[in-house]
């Protein structure tokens, strides 16, 4: 079928020009995650869609913020990655309303604006999943940010798949995290 095969052409343009355009940042952050997976054996990179940009974003994540877990069929559906945010860059991402009163407060002194503060992400399967509804519980993957010292949850937000790519080179049966080339050589 020609129309098909046209409408299959141009959802791949489109997919591609949204990849490789500048504000995804992709070929920096593949390039950070190859490193990682050499390095490492494991390579997460992150997908999340910028709302006021309106564009996929692409990060490598740092291996030693993250900590995975595995469904019973050995494929990993759960991420906990703890990691330090200024409170600058806090409210940018979570909006000043969302924030804590330590944060906040630090936000209001010119000294203590770029304060760094723990915070943790977790993606995981939602157990309280509900396709008929069009907010977070809507979504089959649960988005919770919580600012780790306060123990507040920040942010909960949710996907429509799985937002992580995570190459491993390497594994041994009942190993979560890949070996690198460079564990061999070692």
């Amino acid at each position: 079928e020609d129309r098909v095969k046209r409408w299959f052409y141009d959802v791949n343009a489109f997919l591609y020009r949204a990849r490789y355009a500048p504000l995804p940042n992709f070929q920096e952050q593949n390039s950070m995650r190859w490193m990682s997976v050499g390095a490492f054996g494991t390579g997460p990179l992150f997908t999340d869609f910028d709302r006021k940009a309106r564009s996929y974003r692409y990060r490598a994540l740092y291996l030693g913020e993250c900590y995975f877990l595995e469904n019973h069929q050995g494929v990993i559906d759960t991420l906990f990655r703890k990691f330090p945010l200024t409170a600058r860059q806090a409210a940018q991402k979570f909006g000043t309303d969302r924030l804590p009163d330590k944060i906040r407060k630090a936000l209001e002194d010119p000294k203590k604006i770029d304060q760094e503060f723990e915070f943790l992400h977790v993606i995981r399967p939602r157990e309280d999943y509900d396709s008929s509804r069009l907010d977070a519980r809507g979504k089959p993957w649960a988005s919770l940010y919580y600012a780790v010292d306060e123990k507040t949850l920040v942010e909960e937000g949710g996907y429509t798949s799985w937002p992580l790519s995570i190459s491993r080179y390497i594994r041994s049966p009942g190993e979560i995290y890949g070996r690198s080339p460079a564990m061999t050589a070692l």
